[in-house]
Formats: structure tokens, C-alpha cells, sequence
């Protein structure tokens, strides 16, 4: 039987406590290392990375003409401002066509001369809407920053354009119609009287009176153009003596035959002045010495000059 006061045995050794090693680690070459990453003593350090240490290699540029990287940025359109002023000044010629890269319709709007002004107008809206587009399709660097100003020039340069249309004076052409008739009225000014004896003598009198003279005399072929010639040349203007040869001899008749022409059909030279200064004042204004200067200079004597200007009114 047990005492009460008997001291209790000790618990049991627990099962899965690992039993001391049996050999202790000792130091030696054999030793772990001390740390997991660091090199047994005595060995070597592990070479460097491949590439390290080297200098950096150099870069060479493109050579000229080679294919553009696809990963390049796109290069910038072609200027609004330098397309707006080709397509409004030039555009009749397709300037702005070859400018933005599209030669082929720029060919075609140069041969058309703007496709008759239709193909330049709708050139001109599309770069100031901003739809114009180069060759590539790229639309027109500084369009939003001077649209506002190409839009108020360009509508100036239409208005400007239309004002001067009708403010510009144009010629009346009906006074050459009302000449004559005023020259030939009882109430035109007795220094005009010569001019009315010569207006009303018809032309055709002098022309048959010349061909019945040609047809009388023995003429050479040359001979009878050349007085043809001549007639036809006064019933469309007027002429001096001396430049009605020069015409027939531009005409390219000899000057022995220009001379032959002239002096053998009937004109009246004062009154072939008087005409010619009429005309000239149906164009446009001239002082009495100007006038003169200008019958002189087209070959008229001075007596047959001064005789056309007086006859005029000066």
C-alpha cells in the first residue's frame, strides 16, 4: 500500500522530441557557409554580367533615301495660311493643288484655268472650312488660328472686287453711233461744215470711180490687189496717205505698187483727218496740240492735221 505523501514519478519523455545529433558540427573545410549568398573562403567571385563595363555602343544615322521607321510620329500638313493664299491668288493656275502634293489634278485645273472658275471657288471654300486635305490626307497646320483672319480677307478682296466692277467707268460705246448723225444735222457748227460735205460723199462713188479707172488702164495683177486693198482698207477706218502705204506694204506688196494704189484711188486726206481726229476723240480726251501730235505721228501733214482738228470743233 502507498503513502499518500509519496512524491508522484516524473511524466514520460515526449516520443517526438528529436534526439540530439550525433555528431556536433565542427569547424573544418567542411563548414557551411555563413551566409546563404556569400562564396566559400578560398574560390573565386562569380564573373560579371555579360556586357558590363563596356563602353556604350554608337549610333550611326539613316542613310539618305531609307525606308521610315512605321513607328516614327507622322510629320505636320501642309500651312493653311500658304494654301489659302495659293488657292485665292494662284488657284486659277492649281498652285495650291501641287502644293499640297496632288499634281495630277493640279495639271488637269491648270489646263482648265481653274475649271473655268467653278473648280476655284470650291477649292477656296474647302481651305477656308477647313476640308481641304494634302496627298497623304493630313489636314493643314494653323487652320484654327487664322481661319477667323482668312475668312474677313477674303471677304474683304470679294467685296473691294465688286465695288471697283461698279464703280469703274466704262466707255460709251453709243457715242460712235451718234457722232455722225450729229456732224450731219443742220444744227452742227459751221467749222464742221467741211467734215458734212465729206461724211455725206459715200465711200462706194470713189471705190466705183477707182475701179472703172483700174478697169480703163492697163493694170498688173499687183497693181489691181493692191488698189482692192486699199479701197477696203478706208471703208473699214481712216489712214494718212503715208500710212496707208506702210499698211500695203506690210501686206507685203512692193512699195512702187503701195505707192500706185494710193495715188490712184480718189481720197480726200483732209477729210480721212477730220475722221480719224473724230475718232480719237470718241475714245478719249485730247488737248488741240495733243490731237495735232497724234495726226502727225499717224502721218497726216501738218495742214492735213490742223485742217481734221479745226474740223472737230478745236
Amino acid at each position: 500500500m502507498t503513502d499518500d505523501h509519496e512524491a508522484a514519478a516524473p511524466p514520460p519523455a515526449d516520443p517526438y522530441t528529436p534526439p540530439p545529433a550525433p555528431y556536433p558540427p565542427t569547424a573544418g573545410p567542411y563548414a557551411p557557409p555563413p551566409g546563404p549568398y556569400a562564396p566559400p573562403p578560398g574560390h573565386y567571385a562569380p564573373p560579371p554580367s555579360y556586357g558590363a563595363g563596356l563602353p556604350p555602343a554608337a549610333t550611326y544615322p539613316a542613310p539618305a533615301g531609307a525606308p521610315v521607321s512605321m513607328f516614327q510620329p507622322p510629320a505636320p500638313g501642309k500651312s493653311f495660311v500658304a494654301t489659302w493664299l495659293f488657292a485665292y491668288f494662284l488657284g486659277f493656275l492649281g498652285v495650291d493643288r501641287f502644293y499640297l502634293g496632288k499634281v495630277g489634278t493640279g495639271i488637269v485645273k491648270l489646263l482648265t484655268v481653274g475649271g473655268f472658275g467653278i473648280w476655284w471657288l470650291i477649292d477656296l471654300i474647302l481651305v477656308l472650312t477647313g476640308s481641304a486635305r494634302d496627298r497623304w490626307g493630313r489636314g493643314l497646320v494653323g487652320y484654327h488660328q487664322y481661319k477667323k483672319v482668312a475668312w474677313l480677307v477674303t471677304g474683304a478682296l470679294f467685296l473691294l472686287g465688286i465695288l471697283l466692277g461698279i464703280l469703274t467707268p466704262r466707255p460709251d460705246l453709243s457715242a460712235l453711233n451718234d457722232r455722225p448723225a450729229a456732224l450731219t444735222s443742220p444744227a452742227a457748227p459751221e467749222s464742221a461744215a467741211p467734215v458734212e460735205a465729206v461724211i455725206e460723199t459715200p465711200p462706194v462713188e470713189a471705190s466705183t470711180a477707182a475701179d472703172a479707172a483700174a478697169a480703163a488702164a492697163d493694170l498688173t495683177l499687183s497693181q489691181q490687189n493692191a488698189v482692192r486693198s486699199a479701197e477696203n482698207y478706208l471703208t473699214v477706218t481712216h489712214f494718212s496717205r503715208t500710212g496707208l502705204i506702210t499698211q500695203l506694204q506690210f501686206e507685203g506688196y512692193e512699195q512702187a505698187d503701195a505707192e500706185f494704189a494710193v495715188d490712184h484711188i480718189a481720197v480726200d486726206w483732209n477729210a480721212e483727218a477730220a475722221k480719224s481726229a473724230q475718232a480719237y476723240l470718241d475714245l478719249t480726251s485730247f488737248s488741240r496740240q495733243g490731237l495735232v501730235d497724234q495726226l502727225l505721228f499717224e502721218g497726216f501733214t501738218a495742214e492735213q492735221a490742223e485742217y481734221g482738228v479745226t474740223a472737230v470743233g478745236y
